[in-house]
C-alpha cells in the first residue's frame, strides 16, 4: 500500500479572484499600447500555507498570447504579496483600431501537510487543490476614438423579432453587470455568456418590448461601476 497519496485537482474561479487565501489584486488590466510593462499583485493571506504559483496570459481560446509574465513560476509565503510584471512581445502586431481581450491567469498549488510518519500501519494522504484565478487583461491601441465611458453610455437597445438587441458601435469592451429593459431585469453573467460585448457588435436578450426605459450598469477600468439609461429604439 501507499503511504502517502496526493492528488491534485483543478478548480477554476472566473469571477472577482477574490478567494480566501491566494487571489490576484485587481479584477481587470488595462494594458496601454504606450506601456512598456504592468504590474499586478498575487497576494496569499493565510498564517500558514506557502504556494507554488504559475502565471501566464492567454487568449480567449486559452491559446498562446504575446504577452509574458515575469516571473512565470515563484514560491508565495504566508502573509506576503509578489508584483508580476507583465510584458508584451513588441514583434507581434494587435488591432490598433480596437482594444484586444486576453485573460490574466494566476494558478496556486498550496504545500500539503504529510501524514503521521510513525505509524506504519496507517494509509495517509493529503489532496492539494490548485486554485485558478482569472481576470481579463485588454490592450488598448492608443488614439481610439471616443472614451471608455462614452462606450457605456453609448450602448443602444433596438426592439426586433428575436428580442432586445444590444448594440456597440464603439472601439472598446463593454463588460455589464445589470441590466433591466423595459420593467424586466435580465440575469447577465459570465456563464451565461451575456455580460460583455464586444467593440462594433451586437447582442441579443429573449426580452419581448417594443417600447420602454433600458437600464445598465457598466464595470470601469478600476472595476466600479457606472449607472446609465436610455429608451428602447424601433
Amino acid at each position: 500500500m501507499f503511504k502517502y497519496i496526493s492528488a491534485i485537482i483543478l478548480m477554476s474561479i472566473t469571477s472577482y479572484a477574490f478567494s480566501a487565501g491566494f487571489g490576484i489584486n485587481a479584477t481587470r488590466i488595462i494594458y496601454n499600447e504606450n506601456d512598456k510593462t504592468k504590474t499586478v499583485g498575487i497576494r496569499n493571506t493565510t498564517k500558514d500555507i506557502a504556494y507554488l504559483v504559475q502565471t501566464k496570459v492567454l487568449t480567449p481560446d486559452d491559446k498562446q498570447s504575446p504577452f509574458e509574465t515575469i516571473p512565470p513560476i515563484f514560491r508565495l509565503e504566508p502573509g506576503n504579496t509578489n508584483q508580476v510584471k507583465i510584458i508584451k512581445n513588441n514583434n507581434v502586431n494587435l488591432p490598433k483600431n480596437q482594444e484586444s481581450l486576453f485573460y490574466f491567469i494566476g494558478t496556486a498549488i498550496p504545500s500539503g501537510k504529510l501524514g503521521n510518519e510513525n505509524n506504519n500501519n496507517t494509509v495517509s494522504g493529503a489532496i492539494n487543490i490548485a486554485i485558478a484565478n482569472k481576470i481579463k487583461l485588454f490592450y488598448r491601441p492608443s488614439n481610439l476614438a471616443s472614451t471608455p465611458e462614452e462606450a457605456q453610455k453609448g450602448l443602444t437597445f433596438k426592439s426586433t423579432s428575436k428580442g432586445i438587441e444590444m448594440i456597440n458601435n464603439s472601439p472598446y469592451y463593454v463588460s455589464i453587470s445589470s441590466l433591466n429593459i423595459a420593467g424586466k431585469k435580465v440575469k447577465v453573467s459570465v456563464e451565461e455568456g451575456n455580460s460583455m460585448i464586444a467593440p462594433y457588435s451586437q447582442q441579443t436578450y429573449n426580452v419581448k418590448a417594443s417600447t420602454g426605459k433600458v437600464y445598465w450598469i457598466a464595470i470601469n477600468d478600476i472595476g466600479g461601476e457606472n449607472v446609465y439609461s436610455s429608451s428602447i429604439q424601433k
